[in-house]
């Protein structure tokens, strides 16, 4: 039997040196937030963010060395009210058009403030844009704009919250890169929390997968917010059965408004999911991750070493051997810092260093080879390519 002395010494005892991150910095941009990353197969880098109240992208052509000035992609005239819930979006079709959404206002200065989401098309890698598109089909049901995007062969996926009736639904369409709805819209569930974005992912055979937390059905349930995924055989027209991802209950009464996050392999015989809740006793938020064959999934674990402080906001991405990454925010040194860590290598890696001035809102892609991460750094966006060349 253990002494009280020995697990009192056990209690002190230090945690062992975290490793070091061997990755390098690109700085992209400073005074802006709510960084999102895509990649293309050919090296290209591709964040969006939010820079001065408008959404912005800054592109790389070399791998993520050097990144060209930022170009407005959506014009919010300014108005982007930068809440973390309401991140802009991008992806990257296979004939390498550049795809960004986020919520925009587009009344007169003096009106009420009504979002729509929107998207818009670069079909020269990013260097101009064209029109903004509407994605919900009425106007101002989505005005709580929170979404998710990915990119088929040659469309834009979206899944976002649109309120309708008594509540917000769960909804998905397709449109096409000239703006054109090439699919009905369609429910993928009637009862999604109420400001928490849903996550989305389409596999090679142009397949989603979505992701989300519901909303509470019943004021008297003992369980509630829980996560689940479903995906769709048809290509997006219907969706089948519902699967719950979390084994125990999310400990959340009032929405934390932020995502899980979804990936899948290219030949969707694998997927992931991460996301935050509060089920230990204490309640602190924590993040737990899940994969494996759809039907089939791991039980859902600890994505890090280190429960003791507020673990958030993760993002995921697989490398093309399959190998599963996850990135989020944690504050167990004296600044919160991003982590990340792997299925190959499990040890929890911060980023950088505190002379950065902390680090949040992590976003993970896999492409080319490589894997890479933006993430808000002090007062910008900063770039790191994590594996590969």
């Amino acid at each position: 039997m253990i002494s009280l002395a020995l697990a009192l010494a056990l209690l002190q005892a230090k945690p062992p040196p975290l490793p070091k991150d061997p990755s390098t910095l690109v700085r992209i941009v400073d005074q802006a937030r709510l960084p999102h990353l895509a990649m293309d197969a050919d090296g290209g880098v591709y964040i969006a963010f939010v820079l001065k109240g408008n959404i912005a992208l800054a592109v790389s052509t070399d791998g993520g060395a050097t990144f060209a000035p930022p170009v407005i992609a959506l014009d919010a005239r300014g108005r982007d009210p930068t809440v973390p819930n309401r991140a802009p979006r991008v992806v990257v079709d296979r004939q390498k058009r550049v795809y960004v959404s986020a919520p925009l206002c587009l009344a007169a200065p003096n009106a009420p403030v009504i979002n729509d989401l929107y998207f818009a098309v670069s079909t020269d890698r990013g260097k101009t844009f064209g029109r903004a598109y509407m994605i919900n089909d009425t106007a101002g049901s989505a005005a709580d704009s929170v979404h998710w995007t990915a990119a088929g062969g040659a469309e834009l996926h979206v899944a976002w919250l649109d309120l309708k009736g008594k509540g917000y639904s769960l909804s998905y369409a397709k449109f096409s890169d000239q703006g054109k709805r090439v699919s009905k819209t369609s429910t993928v569930a009637p009862f999604a929390c109420e400001h928490c974005p849903p996550a989305l992912a389409v596999d090679g055979k142009g397949q989603p997968w979505v992701a989300w937390r519901e909303a509470p059905r019943d004021p008297a349930a003992k369980t509630n917010r829980q996560v689940f995924v479903t995906t769709s055989t048809d290509g997006g027209k219907s969706f089948g059965a519902v699967t719950q991802l979390n084994t125990v209950d999310s400990g959340l009464e009032a929405c934390p408004q932020e995502p899980p996050v979804i990936a899948v392999t290219a030949d969707g015989k694998t997927i992931a999911a991460a996301w935050m809740d509060r089920r230990d006793l204490e309640r602190d938020a924590n993040v737990y991750w899940t994969f494996g064959p759809p039907g089939k999934l791991s039980r859902d674990t600890d994505v890090h070493d280190d429960r003791r402080f507020l673990q958030r906001r993760p993002s995921i991405a697989y490398e093309a051997d399959g190998t599963l990454w996850c990135a989020w925010e944690d504050g167990r040194l004296s600044t919160q810092r991003v982590f990340y860590t792997n299925t190959k290598d499990v040890a929890n890696i911060p980023l950088g260093d505190a002379k950065e001035g902390g680090g949040a809102s992590p976003s993970l892609a896999a492409a080319g080879g490589k894997v890479a991460i933006a993430y808000e750094c002090g007062e910008g966006i900063g770039f790191r390519v994590l594996a590969g060349k």
